[in-house]
């Protein structure tokens, strides 16, 4: 069959399909333009997300760098802030009374036979460290500023770098410590006062103060009467108090607790 009349097949284009055969090369043109030019986006698009996941797991390994060289320093400084703690201990004379418990890694501390008879033992911890480190706390913990300037300039000269890069925290870190010290300060003293006040409980007659014995003559006269359990509250504050200032007798110098 002959090809048709190129008007003619154009004309049968328009009434088909509403456009001529020059529009329809057109179309066809512009079709491949469009494959093409989204296949060069794919193509960007590919290679930019590529970029960008490259850009940012770079981003992150210098991310975690960063964190561990921070956590590598937060823990030199922490380490310089303990060890100088270590030495403080010693210097108050804690050492001497920590144990460890074997099971589970416990710390505390034990009193056990420093005081006897309601005196600090003759020998031993309770003279070479219990009394000299009562000294040293009362010494240093009577000017906390100071002692917070020492104790910084100490975890300085261990750690400058860390400390001068987390100055800002390091203040506060030393407050912390040192405040910790000092409760540990308090409870080895406070032990040492409970010691005390067992003896005067199994030994009133030995009690001094007058506010004690007079306490204890009440109770012991009127053990049924109202207000009891108000009036043994009383007695226990009194013998606490007794008993530091018998203990601050002993050592000649005060305790901690009655700086407050």
């Amino acid at each position: 069959m002959a090809e048709l009349p190129k008007n003619l097949r154009s004309q049968l284009l328009k009434v088909l399909h509403g456009r001529r055969d020059a529009d329809a090369d057109m179309d066809e043109l512009n079709s491949v333009f469009l494959q093409v030019a989204l296949a060069l986006m794919l193509i960007f698009m590919l290679a930019f997300f590529l970029f960008v996941s490259k850009v940012h797991g770079e981003i992150d390994r210098i991310d975690q760098m960063k964190q561990r060289i921070a956590q590598a320093e937060q823990a030199e400084l922490l380490t310089a802030l303990e060890r100088v703690a270590e030495q403080y201990r010693i210097r108050y004379g804690l050492k001497e009374f920590l144990s460890v418990d074997p099971v589970s890694g416990e710390k505390r501390y034990d009193f056990a036979g420093v005081i006897r008879e309601g005196k600090l033992s003759r020998s031993g911890p309770a003279r070479d460290s219990f009394v000299p480190g009562a000294a040293a706390a009362w010494q240093d913990f009577s000017n906390e500023d100071a002692l917070d300037a020492a104790w910084t300039a100490q975890v300085v000269q261990l750690a400058p770098e860390s400390a001068g890069k987390h100055s800002g925290a390091l203040a506060q870190l030393v407050k912390d410590y040192r405040l910790r010290l000092r409760r540990e300060v308090s409870e080895v003293q406070a032990l040492a006062a409970a010691a005390i006040q067992e003896y005067f409980l199994r030994h009133p007659e030995r009690v001094s103060d007058p506010e004690v014995r007079r306490a204890l003559k009440q109770l012991e006269a009127e053990p049924d009467a109202p207000g009891r359990e108000l009036r043994l509250r009383r007695l226990a504050a009194l013998l606490r108090r007794s008993a530091y200032a018998h203990l601050t007798a002993l050592c000649g110098v005060s305790m901690l607790e009655v700086s407050r």
